[in-house]
């Protein structure tokens, strides 16, 4: 039996990536809200961000069954992991009080999803905020539920004061008259609000005058209450078994502001620490070194590539000749990636994930859309070239996307052959993520090149002069002053035996 390679697996032998993860999980992180209803079950209320659940393929109503599974009482702090999804979970445990459910609480979860074990700093940054933006939401439903226990109260007072009065009146008054299980329903709700009212009252002041957020919640005492028809609109709640009410009527006055609020969270417990290595791709390490590194920027490479590559896919099109396009920019030569002004857009696009996709220490300035011909430009940039005109090349690569062509001197050599099969990726990003992890491996060589000669290191593994350019390229990276001869004499030795020709993409 022929043994599974990593790619076969990645694959699935179709070349097609596997859009459904299945050897494991890679979501980024999200922040879920999520009821026990005593009715349906649990269900999310709000999530974000919203576009996670297309990309991974994720079953939220599963996951909040998960989340809920857990027998915990209020303010219990949980730090999980689900095996068969691949996720772990910070969750806070809370109660939203209503006077209509079973025991007159409705549990809630604020959860942090992600795939990365949780460190003891973000657990302890996550219980921090969630009491911090949950005390809102509790501090209006405790209020809220001291006027529904209020209405209760005055509901049997009125029930009793009428039963009392149509027996010793000769005509009687219809207006709260219910039946039996009704009324005998009231009076046992109305018993348990007697009960707990003061502990409730207690609690509430305990929790405003500690925390000094009172004044969030518009009020809803008797005196400002919703009006005198209360204890009929509670009455027929009873009488006509209507559903619960949704969390945000139990917390009117803070439940959208939470969810409002869900992206700020969300961006205070993403706490990455920065990656740490001597080169990046995309925002992410390729080679590192035990004892010398250069972190970059607060990842801005890969968040800035992020916003890119959901406006348009045009990488993943040229994937059949993707070799002759990535040699020039693994191998550091010019690039001019042109086009007419009605493909503005696209050439943008595709310049930014090209440099995005160079391995350099620190992420530098990129030229997107350049207007001026004698205007002399470095590195890939991007050219403003109108249709039919003749591009002068001066010696370095061309990719026109007016004609779809490639001028530049043919790729020769080893290191970039996987590029040459011809492969089905869902997106751009599926694509950058296959290209970075390659380009790890090629780090590989780059790495034995700090200690073995260029030279030797490529008669050793049979490697060509378009390799050795490589894998200079990226030494001159690392220490220009000690590789920029290596380079400049492999260099040479292209121009002297290279022809540029035309390569149709």
């Amino acid at each position: 039996m022929k043994p599974a390679t990593a790619e076969s697996l990645a694959i699935r032998g179709c070349r097609v990536p596997d859009p459904f993860n299945r050897l494991g999980c890679t979501i980024d992180s999200i922040v879920t809200l999520v009821e026990f209803c005593q009715k349906i079950g649990p269900r999310p209320l709000a999530s974000y961000p919203q576009d996670q659940f297309r990309e991974a393929h994720l079953d939220m109503d599963a996951i909040a069954l998960w989340l809920m599974s857990s027998e915990t009482a209020a303010g219990t702090v949980l730090c999980i992991y689900n095996q068969q999804m691949g996720i772990y979970a910070l969750s806070y445990y809370t109660i939203i009080y209503d006077v209509r459910a079973r025991a007159f609480q409705r549990p809630i979860c604020l959860a942090h999803l992600s795939t990365e074990r949780p460190t003891g700093e973000l657990l302890s940054v996550f219980i921090k905020k969630a009491r911090t933006f949950l005390t809102p939401l509790i501090l209006c439903n405790r209020r809220l539920f001291l006027h529904q226990l209020s209405t209760m109260i005055q509901l049997a007072s009125a029930i009793d004061y009428n039963t009392v009065q149509n027996y010793y009146s000769f005509q009687i008054d219809e207006k709260i008259a219910v039946a039996e299980s009704v009324w005998q329903k009231i009076m046992n709700v109305a018993e348990q609000a007697r009960r707990l009212r003061p502990k409730m009252q207690s609690m509430y002041a305990a929790l405003a005058t500690r925390l000094n957020a009172d004044c969030r919640c518009a009020g809803h005492s008797p005196k400002n209450g919703e009006g005198e028809g209360e204890v009929e609109r509670v009455l027929e709640q009873f009488v006509q078994a209507a559903p619960l009410q949704p969390i945000k009527d139990l917390a009117p006055c803070a439940f959208d502001e939470l969810v409002e609020s869900l992206e700020m969270l969300h961006v205070q417990l993403d706490i990455r620490k920065p990656d740490n290595g001597v080169l990046y791709s995309s925002g992410i390490p390729v080679l590192q070194f035990p004892c010398y590194e250069t972190p970059i920027r607060e990842r801005t490479v890969e968040t800035s590539l992020r916003k890119v590559v959901n406006e348009e896919e045009t990488l993943r099109t040229i994937t059949g000749s993707l070799d002759q396009v990535l040699s020039p920019v693994l191998s550091g030569d010019h690039l001019m990636v042109c086009g007419s002004e009605q493909r503005r857009s696209v050439v943008m696009e595709l310049v930014h994930k090209l440099n995005a996709i160079i391995a350099r220490p620190h992420p530098r300035d990129v030229v997107l859309w350049n207007q001026d011909d004698k205007k002399e430009m470095e590195g890939v940039y991007g050219q403003l070239v109108p249709r039919g005109t003749v591009i002068d090349h001066k010696g370095r690569a061309v990719f026109d996307l007016n004609l779809n062509v490639l001028r530049n001197s043919p790729y020769c050599g080893r290191l970039l052959t996987s590029f040459r099969m011809k492969r089905k990726f869902a997106t751009d990003k599926a694509l950058l993520s296959f290209i970075t992890a390659h380009v790890t491996w090629i780090c590989l060589y780059v790495y034995m090149g700090r200690f073995v000669s260029v030279n030797q290191m490529g008669k050793m593994n049979f490697l060509s002069n378009d390799d050795l350019r490589i894998i200079a390229h990226l030494l001159c990276e690392i220490d220009f002053i000690k590789f920029t001869h290596v380079k400049s004499v492999l260099d040479r030795n292209r121009h002297k035996h290279a022809t540029p020709r035309q390569i149709a993409l």
